[in-house]
């Protein structure tokens, strides 16, 4: 599962950080064959600013999931894989005014623990974020969208 920003350089795919023009932030995990010309950074995270010529696409990944019967967004996937930063916005688990509900969507609406008893913490009115295993995601979605070099 992909979530977030991504550059190519070189035949390899990164997670990236960048903005509509100028440089590009690559980053890496420490490896036995990390890549050449990154340095370690203050979290633990391999780094490497490249000029945008030297890339080959951006792309960014929307993935969105069911994750215990709410609808969530996926903000990336961590280091080890297995563990994935969400975002839950409890706006927008209704149907709009006026729709009656999906039938797919009846036993989340009434059939779900609140997300602070799962561990979630609050932080906005009506939004949690948290850390959770990719293997407890269903329905898992990616879109794919091309960003111009």
């Amino acid at each position: 599962m992909m979530a977030g920003e991504y550059a190519q350089v070189s035949g390899a795919t990164y997670e990236a950080s960048f903005a509509e023009s100028g440089p590009v932030r690559l980053f890496a995990q420490p490896t036995v064959n990390s890549p050449v010309g990154f340095e370690l950074d203050r979290w633990g995270r391999l780094t490497r600013l490249v000029e945008r010529n030297e890339v080959s696409r951006l792309f960014r990944v929307e993935t969105t999931a069911r994750w215990r019967g709410w609808r969530i967004l996926v903000e990336r996937v961590l280091d080890d894989g297995r563990r994935a930063d969400i975002y839950v916005d409890g706006y927008d688990q209704r149907p709009p005014t006026g729709q009656p509900p999906r039938a797919e969507d009846a036993i989340w609406v009434t059939d779900r623990t609140p997300p602070h008893d799962l561990g979630l913490r609050q932080v906005e009115n009506n939004v949690w974020r948290g850390t959770v295993p990719i293997d407890e995601l269903v329905d898992v979605r990616e879109v794919f969208v091309e960003i111009p070099v």
